[in-house]
């Protein structure tokens, strides 16, 4: 099998960008996911009228949520997931 060297045109070609632009726009949208949990949530504290104290609870909510997702990663490396294994 050969493996040709890329080329700066194939580096910097239009479909390298939208790939790119495509992957800052997922991860804006994943962390603005994670981080909202920390906003909305007094809200509805103050909506349903529950004594939580907002800086732990919100903040557990992240952390554990933040755990999970690194645990996640590291299990589908472990197992190949993304990876051309022949």
């Amino acid at each position: 099998m050969s493996v040709r060297q890329a080329t700066r045109q194939d580096i910097e070609s239009p479909y390298a960008w939208m790939r790119l632009a495509a992957s800052l726009l997922l991860m804006t949208i994943g962390g603005s996911g994670m981080y909202s949990v920390t906003v909305v949530l007094p809200r509805i504290q103050e909506e349903f009228g529950v004594a939580i104290p907002p800086s732990a609870f919100r903040d557990d909510i992240v952390t554990v949520g933040k755990t999970c997702e690194v645990l996640g990663d590291f299990v589908a490396e472990r197992l190949g997931a993304g990876s051309e294994k022949a």
